[in-house]
């Protein structure tokens, strides 16, 4: 379907009555203007270059060296084409406004906005909105929010790199107001990379008719290792997977001597959350070799199911680090005084249903073509000491846990915003699970502390 606007206008019709004699102004008659009739919705595809508007009308723009549009003929998977939007910016970033449309569009209920967006390179962040019959953009209205609750402003928004985003807006609230005209919104100045930047744009919608949203991935699928073998990395790390499904608890034991280390994971019908880690490196948490996250339940990992890339999951817990003594490692013998505040965000960043593993992670590995997710967390600790500040897990159906990557400042390494390339500057935070070990290779499962049950 090409890019159209379904608004018609017929101008007011003049008609003058009159004979060969000399014309009596009388008799003029003045038809009445037949009514506007408004568009119901707007749709751009970009299915082909014809599909793109010849001129787009630049509302405001701070920053911007160079700004290009056109069609590309890399697709959403929804059609033919796209819209790209391409050029440069100062140093430290940019913003532009560009009227993607005119149109007038009366809500009624179940009025949505959607798109999809890639941003190839810059680390931008490009969003659609529309103005409302007051002048006001959809993007100034906080309760104009997406699926996880990201509203339209561009600096609210950080979509990841080389993935295609789907997102979509419920605009019900709306009823009886008339959406003016249809905007697409850059700014980059909250998560400047480079000067440089490159975002296509493609299956935008807005009207009465909220499309059916793209189907999800199911996270717990890809969590759960089925393969039957454990997973081993290079440096002799491992990733054992050891599951309770009465207790809907799972668990991957790391470390290849025994099976105390360990993070235990739980999951009802709508979310996964860590519960307890039994890897804490004591160098960083003030001595504490294990921790909760309480009350059990609040630090989410992912939603259970139907997750698209883009969305964004946020959680807040609190730490409660202690330790536990050998030989059995059955008695906790410390316990931190003060539980600590950790609020966070999980992203689902990258999708890959075939993922070459032999590209990716080398020649050797044994995994070969797999599909696979990657979540990236980033932890805003209220606590003197912070494990992490970004991480990045790694996900692959059949084979669960398959990478792990920590950044302390992301800034230092140029390829973050690749995914694909993107690397740490120590290996101890680049594990990569790459060969197939026997089912009786590594420790078996160790509880630690079964009988400590923190307050809830």
């Amino acid at each position: 379907m090409g890019l159209r606007s379904f608004a018609a206008l017929t101008l007011p019709l003049f008609i003058l009555s009159c004979t060969l004699s000399e014309p009596d102004i009388s008799e003029a008659v003045e038809e009445e203007p037949e009514p506007v009739e408004y568009p119901s919705e707007y749709i751009g595809d970009f299915n082909s270059s014809s599909d793109i508007p010849v001129s787009l009308s630049v509302l405001e723009k701070t920053g911007i060296t160079e700004l290009q549009t056109g069609y590309s003929s890399e697709d959403s998977e929804t059609g033919s084409g796209s819209l790209f939007i391409k050029g440069t910016t100062i140093p430290g970033g940019g913003s532009f406004k560009i009227k993607l449309a005119d149109t007038a569009i009366v809500i009624e209920s179940g009025a949505a906005l959607s798109f999809r967006v890639k941003n190839k390179t810059g680390g931008t962040s490009l969003t659609l909105s529309a103005t409302v019959s007051s002048g006001t953009g959809l993007e100034s209205m906080s309760f104009i929010a997406d699926r996880s609750a990201l509203g339209l402003t561009p600096g609210s928004r950080q979509n990841p790199e080389g993935q295609w985003i789907y997102v979509s807006a419920d605009l019900s609230q709306l009823v009886g107001y008339t959406l003016k005209d249809v905007t697409m919104l850059f700014d980059n100045r909250y998560n400047y990379q480079t000067p440089d930047y490159e975002i296509l744009m493609d299956s935008v919608y807005v009207g009465n008719r909220a499309p059916a949203a793209p189907q999800g991935i199911n996270p717990i699928e890809y969590m759960y290792n089925n393969s039957g073998f454990v997973l081993q990395s290079p440096t002799g790390d491992i990733q054992k997977f050891h599951s309770d499904p009465s207790a809907s608890t799972f668990r991957y034991v790391k470390n290849p001597y025994d099976g105390w280390r360990w993070e235990k994971y739980r999951y009802d019908g709508q979310y996964i959350w860590l519960e307890r880690d039994t890897t804490w490196p004591e160098m960083d948490n003030g001595g504490f070799r294990a921790y909760d996250a309480l009350p059990w339940g609040s630090m989410k990992l992912a939603p259970y199911h139907n997750w698209l890339p883009g969305e964004v999951l946020n959680f807040d817990t609190w730490i409660r680090g202690f330790n536990f003594t050998p030989p059995d490692y059955t008695t906790v013998d410390n316990i931190m005084t003060a539980d600590t505040r950790w609020p966070g965000q999980r992203q689902l960043i990258y999708h890959n249903a075939a993922l070459d593993t032999e590209q990716y992670f080398g020649a050797d590995s044994e995994l070969g073509v797999i599909d696979v997710i990657v979540i990236e967390t980033k932890v805003r600790p209220l606590i003197p000491f912070r494990p992490t500040k970004v991480e990045r897990h790694w996900y692959a159906k059949n084979y669960g846990w398959i990478r792990w990557q920590h950044w302390t400042n992301e800034t230092e390494d140029p390829d973050f915003r690749n995914i694909l390339a993107a690397s740490p500057i120590y290996d101890a935070w680049n594990v990569r699970f790459m060969y197939k070990e026997s089912p009786d290779s590594g420790p078996d499962f160790q509880d630690v502390c079964p009988d400590y049950e923190p307050e809830l």
